[in-house]
Formats: C-alpha cells, structure tokens, sequence
C-alpha cells in the first residue's frame, strides 16, 4: 500500500488490518467541505445550516488528527522513526501544496480576471502573498500540516521531550483562540495599539488557522497514537464506551451550537474554539474502533475518493459556477442552484477519483497527488 497524504492507513501489529472507521470519517468530512463550498445550506432553517456548520467546522481539524495519528502509530514509540515520519510529512504536505497550487493556477486566473482585478503587477504581488502566508483556497490544509510537521521535527530533534511537543502545540491553539476573540472585536473597541496589531496580523496572515492550528490537531492525533493502547481497552467495553461518547457528542455539539451563534466575541471565537477542539478529539476517538481488513479494497478507494474530494472540489465548483452565470462570475449568487452545484462537484471529484485510482497504479506522481 503506498504511503500518502497521510501515511499509510494500516498497522503492523495486525497484518492488513487497517482503521476504516477513519477512511469511512475522512470521507464524510471531505463532503461536508463541499457541502459549505456549494452553499447548498444558504437557504436551510437557520438551524440547519448552524447545526450542520458546527460538524463541518470539525472536516479540516479531523484530517489533520488523522494525519498525526497515524504517523506516529506508525512509528512505535521509535525516536528515529518519529524524526523520519515528520520530516517526510512535511516534505510531503510542502510538495502537495505547491503541486496542487500549480494545478488551481488557471483557476485563479481566471478569478482575477472576472473580479475584475486583471492580471498584472499588483494582482501578481497579492496572488505570491496569499499562497505564501495564507493559502490558496482550500489548500491551506496543505500548507499548515507541512509547518506543523516541520515544527514538530525540529523539536523533535533538538531533543525536546513529547510533554515539550504536546505543550507546544497546545499553547499554539490558544494562541489562535485569543487571535480569533481579537478578530472579532471591532477596531474602536480595541487599544489604539492593540487594534493596529491585529490588522497588521490579519493583513498578513489573514487567520490563525495556517500557523497555529494544524500544528496542534497534529499533537493531539500524536497523543491518540501514544494513548492507543488505553482506547483499545475502553474499546472492550463497546456499550460503555459507545454511551460515553454519544453523551459527549450531544453534549458538545449544542454547546457549540449556542457558542457559535453568540454575538460575544469571547463566547463565539473563544469558546467555540475550545469546544470545537474538544469535540474534534471526542469524534477522532470514536471513529478509531472500526478496524478490519479491506479485503474488496473499498476503503482504499474512499481513502483517494476523500483526498480527491477535498482537493479538487472546488475547481468542480468553479466550473459549474463560471458556465451557470455565462462567464462573469465565480460567486455562488442566489439565483443558481446549489444542490446542482454540489452534486456536479461530488461526481467530478468521484470519476476524478476513479482516473487517479487506475493512473496511480502505474505512475508514483499521481498515487501521492491523489492519496491512491
């Protein structure tokens, strides 16, 4: 099986044994992305779409629990492997970044030129600025799991300990907690000083989410594969275990639900960040006790049918969207059907997915672009 995205979803101690409660997750998380992408909930019951927000604002941090998850399972314990396993993580979510912002070049063309900026000097300065600090599209996943490995290398081998790691990338999402409460509050209400310093970050960086984040959900899968051994345990009890974790996902998801819906800056960036943290790890422990073997290979296909879907959905989009208003706008506007939209997405990301599946088996570029 090749090692991509994400490193290779099967674990030694059970052979051709793979974690499919987190292929079948991954999955669903790369629709919900599309789902939010389509605007397909614009015209839902506001408690619909919020409800149904809160579990996608969960897609992006699950990938990249996923990721450190199965990396350091991967590695055993084992401080060489570790260092190994980070770095071409790293090298890895780099390269994809760049591949894949190449292939959505067209795509940003020709945004430019239908929003009117043109293609010329100052488009070119604001184009090199976004793919470096803030990410094209949805690729910023990409960029912020490459520095989140790259950090976690480094510390890795300057000899830090994993309490040092875990302290680390805990304290960088409550960074991105205070950066996002200071976001939200407006300007005038601010400290000449502080105000200025927020506008400056988020003129530069735009959010936390490429600095701070992934680097964190990344520690907290590393934690999950460290603590394993105890969730196989729990794992035993499966109506105790299955009970605790429907309380903690209700529970969790209304409290994100009122969070969110705050008009408290605090409340609906700070808190909703945390519990959104919280609930985040709640459903990556749930889906990893679904392991078996994929003996018809289905979850090897869901594996590149999500990496595909979440990589390549919005070109799908922007096709569809460029054709339905006659080349003069990329913007979902009311009047286009959205349902149309997310499904001519889904099914382009699902024969794309096929492609890269029969491609990949004969050419190692399309296999690690596509996660075949």
């Amino acid at each position: 099986m090749r090692r991509g995205l994400i490193g290779m979803n099967v674990t030694k101690g059970m052979a051709k044994r793979s974690f499919l409660g987190l292929d079948a997750a991954k999955l669903v998380a790369a629709v919900l992305v599309v789902v939010t992408h389509s605007q397909v909930l614009q015209s839902a019951p506001a408690v619909v779409s919020r409800l149904t927000g809160v579990f996608i604002s969960l897609a992006v941090p699950y990938f990249f629990i996923v990721s450190g998850f199965l990396n350091f399972h991967l590695a055993h314990g084992d401080h060489d492997e570790q260092l190994r396993r980070t770095w071409k993580a790293a090298g890895v979510g780099l390269w994809l970044y760049v591949a894949w912002t190449v292939i959505y070049l067209p795509a940003s063309i020709i945004s430019f030129v239908l929003e009117g900026a043109g293609f010329n000097l100052k488009t070119i300065i604001r184009y090199a600025h976004k793919i470096i600090f803030v990410g094209e599209w949805q690729l910023w996943f990409l960029l912020s799991m490459a520095i989140g490995y790259a950090v976690i290398h480094a510390m890795l081998r300057a000899g830090a300990s994993m309490k040092v790691v875990v302290a680390v990338g805990l304290f960088s999402y409550v960074v991105s907690c205070i950066i996002e409460v200071f976001q939200r509050i407006p300007a005038k209400d601010l400290p000449a000083g502080m105000a200025r310093a927020v506008n400056l970050y988020s003129l530069v960086f735009a959010s936390p989410r490429v600095l701070f984040q992934g680097i964190a959900y990344i520690v907290i899968g590393m934690i999950l594969a460290r603590g394993y051994a105890r969730i196989q345990e729990l794992l035993r009890r499966p109506a105790l275990f299955g009970c605790i974790l429907a309380v903690c996902i209700i529970t969790l998801t209304v409290l994100n639900y009122q969070t969110m819906v705050s008009a408290d800056a605090l409340i609906s960036a700070g808190l909703y960040g945390v519990l959104r943290f919280i609930l985040a790890v709640v459903i990556a422990v749930a889906t990893l006790g679904w392991v078996g073997s994929d003996r018809s290979g289905m979850f090897r296909h869901m594996r590149t049918l999500s990496a595909t879907t979440y990589l390549a959905h919005v070109y799908f989009l922007l096709i569809f969207t460029v054709v339905a208003t006659g080349g003069t706008s990329i913007e979902l506007t009311s009047d286009i059907n959205h349902g149309l939209a997310l499904l001519f997405a889904l099914i382009g990301c699902a024969a794309t997915s096929a492609l890269a599946s029969a491609a990949g088996r004969k050419h190692a570029f399309v296999a690690q672009l596509f996660h075949c």
